[in-house]
């Protein structure tokens, strides 16, 4: 890591490398080093939070022991647990943090498919948070966010992840969802917390309405950039913009090349449709990319 690398500091304790499998020691080896990286990035929190990971192949999972500071964890004092928190192997005979567990355990149960889970308190996510205004939807890093489903039928081909922002000042009146106007309501959602969940869901795609989503423009584009870099999945997006009206605008041309479906249009209350995807007759289902 170069000169200026800090000289970390270990404690000593019995090698397990010979009592394992050697799955389980290469994951141990990632696991340590993930704490070392971490104390040199100063994303710890003195001996709290933990790096857990699931031991391959066994219903075991690997978490720091109870007392070590980040940059004094190795591969051997890495603590073996089952998945109820009793303790497997203890080389250090330190024991873990059982609060630390109720977190970790509930992630690995609920998300078999996860390999590891990395639980920090860094000094800018907790000044952030300290905040009254908390995370503020100013920057590509945040969304105003109305509302979630983590998998609908009804809001675009196939099963979907859907996301409602918060904020609209088109003032269409009769609009469907009144309540997403205001910018006053919803909350801040960090765009790469949102992300992770989206490409975690079992879903063929993400719609995204509101509220209107090309108000948070820039947050937007790094939602679906961030989602298609790790799933393929169709991307639809709801707007009141005509196309014309996106084309002109600075982020509009990039959203626009992520998408898969736009429905675009404001919505005029006596064109309206009592079914379909449109809300009003004047609005336009436009396909941007082969997939449907």
């Amino acid at each position: 890591m170069g000169e200026s690398a800090r000289q970390f500091k270990s404690i000593q304790s019995q090698s397990v490398r010979d009592r394992v499998s050697e799955a389980e020691w290469d994951m141990r080896c990632d696991l340590a080093a993930a704490y070392r990286l971490a104390a040199q990035y100063r994303w710890t929190d003195l001996i709290y939070t933990h790096f857990s990971a699931r031991v391959p192949g066994a219903h075991h999972l690997l978490i720091n022991p109870y007392g070590l500071m980040f940059d004094e964890v190795t591969a051997s004092s890495l603590v073996k647990i089952d998945e109820e928190g009793n303790i497997i192997d203890d080389a250090t005979g330190l024991g873990i943090n059982h609060a630390g567990f109720v977190i970790h355990g509930a992630v690995h149960q609920a998300r078999p498919e996860v390999a590891c889970v990395v639980h920090t308190h860094t000094r800018a996510g907790v000044a952030v948070s300290s905040q009254k205004e908390g995370l503020l939807p100013i920057s590509q890093h945040a969304l105003r966010v109305h509302g979630m489903l983590a998998s609908s039928r009804a809001n675009g081909p196939g099963e979907r992840f859907v996301v409602w922002l918060q904020g609209c000042d088109l003032g269409c009146p009769g609009c469907f969802n009144p309540e997403t106007h205001t910018t006053a309501a919803g909350r801040d959602v960090s765009v790469g917390e949102l992300a992770a969940e989206i490409v975690g869901a079992k879903v063929t795609g993400l719609t995204i309405s509101g509220g209107e989503p090309l108000q948070q423009a820039a947050g937007l584009l790094t939602l679906i950039k961030a989602v298609r870099a790790r799933r393929d999945v169709s991307i639809l997006v709801f707007s009141g913009y005509r196309l014309a009206e996106i084309e002109a605008m600075s982020l509009g041309p990039a959203i626009l090349a992520e998408l898969d479906v736009l429905i675009d249009g404001r919505y005029v209350q006596p064109l309206r449709l009592a079914k379909g995807a449109r809300g009003s007759s004047n609005q336009a289902i436009r396909l941007l990319s082969a997939r449907h």
